[in-house]
């Protein structure tokens, strides 16, 4: 396929670098994230846990970086038990650098207690709203910060510039918005729960925080911080980040007496698209302009409500305050909280789900010049995750049949050993052929050749205990992906090859795949699924899988073996 019809993400930068490398200007910016233990009870319930902290905090500090900046982090493991950890940097695209995505096991090997780990990469052409999590256990739960990725070091907001923008949007200060989900019981009970025999069916969180707080229904003890507070000046236009550190739940999220213009999906802008809430999915960002046309003094409600769930009584709330303030660095990430309800007592409504939800009238603002998502593509690759109980009475997914591999020593050394130089010809000959899913029994892998296009169509089935047909969102590592069809059941290549349902395809990073709306009686049914286009143009291994983290950890993940011959870490 032509580099010029490639995402621009890809393409541009390429010619860039090429023809003017000293046109691209950046900064080496430098962290050290430290792993520890501390107790914290983020929601009053009086129930004082155990969690896994970054420098001390909880929600983790935000990094902050400009487009092709060159980064350096050390992540130190300082928890005093027996616990591995590393760090994935969620929606980074580790162009060149797939030995610092942070896959335990795939592209590394777990941070051990007293040990470090130094990742190097460089934003290529990346910009926009994206964050940092664990990739160990449930450490997402608790070990998760934002990662924003400015446009110039002028739309900084810190700079002294009276209007910032990207792209074509404008705007006078940002928020950012970090949604998480909080459970009483410990982690380590959760997960062996999840793995083990007693296993039937995943526990909804008990509460959904913002920027780390949130309220109990009946709040407990003598010191309670409250809700968090996002304090704006009335006659502002505001970008707000939205991050979905979640790790089980899609939510809608909405702002009482306020509408909201969506310009990002993923790290990538959009045409502006207006709507009285998000629906967000974990792994998934967004931002909107919000522009403070109420009072002086006044504040309203802002409410989270769990989607595509119904087993569940936890709610998030927090509170948007008109105030006279200054712009400052602090004020970006809002911790701030208070006890007060907001004055305007009007709560958000929200529809019922949607399947889709808005995403087929979302246009981007960057198109792929010259490429026609209506063509045929290189290999179809058909994704069918089942829900199934083993011999040990465990339940696990498998994916196609297949088993995820744990491997011992991390699968980019096992490569790196082998000098593996070229992926499996026959796997990929027999897939083009429709006689074969395209895996790898030998790497346990989907290899892929430097350029291909390729279409992943995903399934969600019925679940074991109650026939429910359940929504999973899929996350990319390595690639950007894009949305170009969906429907019901199980997919037919000769009938719906052709479907475009997705008018104006988004480079995505997280999609869900949504469920049919009817319900089933019988377990592992395929009940839906979405088609996924890609472009194989960054060498690596990428992990491909569900966000809900329970879901991976029982196996719902595939490794992407792209284009071996070309990976810089192998050649070294």
């Amino acid at each position: 396929m032509n580099l010029l019809f490639l995402p621009s993400i890809y393409s541009v930068t390429v010619l860039i670098l090429f023809l003017c490398p000293q046109c691209v200007f950046s900064k080496l910016r430098i962290y050290d994230l430290d792993i520890t233990r501390g107790q914290i009870d983020p929601d009053c319930s009086g129930v004082l846990s155990d969690v896994l902290m970054v420098n001390g905090q909880y929600p983790a500090p935000p990094l902050y970086a400009t487009v092709n900046d060159e980064i350096r982090i050390t992540v130190h493991n300082s928890m005093a038990s027996n616990a591995p950890t590393t760090i994935h940097y969620h929606g980074i695209l580790q162009i060149g650098t797939t030995e610092s995505d942070g896959v335990p096991n795939v592209t590394q090997a777990p941070i051990n207690p007293g040990e470090g780990f130094e990742q190097r990469f460089t934003l290529t052409n990346q910009s926009g709203t994206y964050y940092y999590h664990a990739h160990v256990d449930l450490q997402d739960d608790v070990i998760q910060g934002p990662f924003i990725i400015f446009p110039s070091e002028n739309d900084w907001p810190m700079s002294s510039k009276e209007k910032l923008s990207d792209g074509r949007h404008q705007y006078d200060d940002e928020r950012i918005i970090q949604l998480s989900e909080w459970w009483y019981q410990a982690p380590v009970d959760r997960q062996n729960y999840y793995l083990g025999t007693e296993y039937k069916g995943f526990i909804a969180a008990d509460n959904y925080l913002v920027n780390g707080h949130g309220m109990a229904r009946e709040p407990q003890g003598a010191i309670c911080p409250g809700l968090t507070v996002l304090d704006v000046t009335p006659g502002k236009t505001y970008r707000f980040r939205v991050i979905g550190a979640l790790t089980f739940s899609t939510v809608g999220y909405s702002i009482a007496e306020h509408k909201m213009t969506i310009i990002e999906v993923d790290g990538d802008l959009i045409e502006p698209y207006e709507s009285d809430y998000l629906e967000i999915s974990p792994g998934q960002r967004f931002s909107f302009l919000l522009k403070t046309d109420k009072h002086l003094n006044g504040s309203y409600n802002m409410d989270i409500r769990p989607f595509w769930i119904t087993n569940t009584t936890g709610h998030g709330r927090a509170i948007l305050s008109y105030d006279a303030i200054s712009n400052s660095e602090s004020s970006i990430f809002p911790l701030r909280t208070t006890m007060k309800p907001a004055s305007d007592l009007t709560i958000p409504n929200f529809p019922s789900e949607k399947s889709q939800w808005a995403y087929p009238n979302m246009v981007p603002l960057n198109h792929v010049d010259g490429y026609d998502f209506a063509a045929s593509p290189d290999r179809t690759i058909i994704i069918l995750p089942e829900e199934k109980m083993t011999r040990t009475n465990t339940t696990r997914w498998l994916v196609n049949g297949h088993q995820m591999e744990h491997w011992s020593v991390p699968l980019l050394e096992q490569l790196r050993r082998r000098k593996l130089k070229r992926s499996n010809d026959t796997v990929l000959h027999l897939n083009r052929q429709g006689e074969w899913d395209g895996y790898d029994t030998f790497t346990k892998t989907y290899p892929m050749k430097y350029g291909e296009v390729i279409d992943f169509v995903i399934h969600t089935t019925t679940l074991i205990n109650d026939g429910i047909c359940a929504a999973h969102p899929w996350h990319s590592h390595g690639v950007k992906h894009f949305p170009i069809a969906y429907g019901n059941g199980k997919y037919n290549h000769n009938h719906d090859k052709n479907i475009r349902n997705y008018p104006h395809p988004i480079a995505r990073d997280t999609t869900l795949v949504y469920p049919d709306q009817g319900r089933y009686n019988t377990s592992m049914v395929p009940c839906g699924w979405t088609k996924l286009r890609i472009f194989a143009v960054n060498p690596g291994l990428w992990a491909f899988h569900c966000h809900i983290t329970g879901h991976m950890l029982q196996g719902m993940m595939i490794i992407m073996e792209m284009a071996p011959e070309r990976i810089t870490y192998l050649r070294t």
